[in-house]
């Protein structure tokens, strides 16, 4: 566990030391203010946390504690630890492109004896891919989200690994459902002020910290969420500034739930903030120039990588495989022109879509396939798919 930075409150906004007594710091009790405690202010409304204001409070301050709510009622853990291992062995693959990759899976054994959000959210999420929206599926993830919620508010001065690994895994359940889910990476930002810096000076040492800050970080960065409610916190540039400082410096290689290069990913993270020539330089530089590519363009050697791949899910052993495909499909059926000038990729995009309504039946699919049906018979080059799913209140992964 990381300890947040002490002081109450008022100290901290106004920089000054806090001795941190109890229940009132001396220097607000000089200064006649209500102490506004050592936790973040933060309540819930919706999805997320938010500030309140005290009833006495420090001129210009805003204070407020999350309230503690009541204890969730227990689960039956009959049910929901076979539900919990199957998502660890089989579910995980769903989300996790480098599934393969040693820690994933043994990290969320671990985090489930940390948080007990962590082993009813999994068993929820595992819930809803066997049944759907089902009454029992839904009473479930009810009571994922309140111990979820109260879980929180008992530990928000303290950064946990296993209630941010809760926080990916409640994401990922409302991606599912084609729900919003960027107020909760934004009121777990809030929470641990992840939202301001990542220096924690154990961050390097705590490799369980480390990675459940790495898939909260992928979840906001902007490309890989169409219709975000929140705009991107820019998590992803800080989690790997951060380790600018590291000895060795950042850390390289492919990212485990987008199955995309850590340094890929720094790009596409400063999109937002780089001017169009650099980012073009930026992506020209980092792309793998191959000989054999001759004069291809872009868009066809992204179908024969789709075509590739897709053929070798069909393979029993490598089902898993499909979800990789996700994201180039998202990106190459926007591309309406080229796809009517081209009947065998259209035929191809066409095939990936029938298997993975085939296997996958979820709001999220057939959300995302409404936008792209919608682009589609739009037929224009300018149809914007995340003010689309927006306007109609969804938010859809691409990770």
């Amino acid at each position: 566990m990381i300890r947040a930075r002490g002081g109450c409150t008022n100290c901290r906004r106004h920089r000054k030391k806090c001795d941190q007594q109890r229940p009132c710091c001396k220097r607000c009790r000089s200064l006649g203010y209500e102490c506004s405690g050592y936790s973040n202010p933060q309540r819930w409304v919706n999805y997320a946390a938010v500030s309140t204001v005290s009833s006495n409070p420090a001129p210009q301050e805003v204070t407020s504690s999350l309230a503690l709510p009541a204890p969730p009622p227990k689960y039956e853990t009959k049910m929901t630890l076979p539900l919990f291992h199957q998502y660890v062995n089989y579910g995980l693959r769903m989300f996790c492109k480098g599934y393969s990759q040693s820690w994933i899976r043994p990290f969320f054994l671990d985090m489930s004896a940390t948080s007990p959000s962590v082993p009813i959210l999994s068993a929820a999420i595992q819930f809803y891919i066997h049944q759907g929206s089902s009454v029992p599926v839904l009473e479930c993830i009810d009571l994922a989200l309140k111990t979820f919620r109260y879980e929180v508010v008992s530990y928000q001065d303290t950064l946990k690994a296993g209630i941010l690994s809760a926080g990916v895994l409640l994401c990922k359940l409302n991606f599912l459902q084609a729900q919003p889910c960027t107020p909760y990476i934004r009121m777990i930002s809030e929470v641990y002020n992840l939202n301001t810096q990542m220096n924690f000076s154990a961050l390097q040492q705590n490799v369980a910290v480390r990675h459940a800050l790495e898939l909260l970080a992928v979840m906001d960065i902007p490309q890989l969420v169409l219709g975000r409610v929140c705009p991107s916190l820019g998590l992803w540039k800080r989690f790997r500034e951060a380790q600018d400082s590291w000895v060795g410096g950042r850390m390289t290689g492919v990212e485990v739930v987008s199955g995309m290069p850590m340094d890929l990913l720094d790009i596409f993270a400063d999109a937002e903030h780089d001017d169009t020539e650099n980012l073009i330089l930026r992506l020209s530089l980092w792309e793998w120039q191959d000989e054999s590519c001759g004069d291809t363009s872009v868009l066809d050697r992204l179908m024969a990588v789709v075509s590739i791949i897709y053929d070798r899910s069909r393979l029993p052993k490598h089902r898993h495989g499909l979800i990789g495909l996700i994201f180039p499909l998202v990106v190459v059926s926007l591309e309406v022109r080229y796809l009517k000038r081209h009947a065998e990729a259209k035929q191809i995009v066409d095939n990936v879509r029938n298997t993975i309504k085939a296997e996958r039946t979820y709001n999220v699919t057939k959300v995302a396939f409404q936008l792209l049906d919608d682009a589609w018979n739009d037929g224009s080059s300018w149809y914007d798919i995340d003010e689309r799913a927006r306007s109609q209140g969804v938010e859809v992964a691409l990770m």
